[in-house]
């Protein structure tokens, strides 16, 4: 059972090849990524994955708001998956601010 810092740095993981192929236009399989990166089955990084992924737009918009004279699309790939994340969990999840800031 991997403990909740590597389940988030395979949901980062994740979500950074996805956000990779999509740029290049390339099709994937959120599933099979998932697999391929995941030893075990875990709910906590298909939860984080899928939530990120069905409220991107959203959680885009709420950084945006937040991101000083810069845009999202201007970050790096590990820093926008990494921020998306977190304001997932914060918005979403039962996660204490004080575990997703840190």
């Amino acid at each position: 059972m991997q403990n909740r810092s590597e389940s988030r740095r395979i949901a980062m993981t994740c979500l950074y090849q996805m956000d990779i192929l999509k740029q290049n236009h390339l099709q994937y399989d959120v599933e099979e990524i998932l697999k391929e990166n995941c030893e075990v089955d875990n709910e906590f990084v298909k939860d984080l994955v899928f939530g990120v992924l069905t409220t991107q737009e959203e959680l885009d918009t709420i950084a945006n708001k937040y991101l000083k004279d810069w845009r999202i699309d201007r970050l790096d790939k590990t820093g926008v998956a990494i921020l998306r994340m977190a304001i997932y969990e914060l918005k979403y999840m039962d996660t204490p601010a004080v575990v997703v800031i840190n």
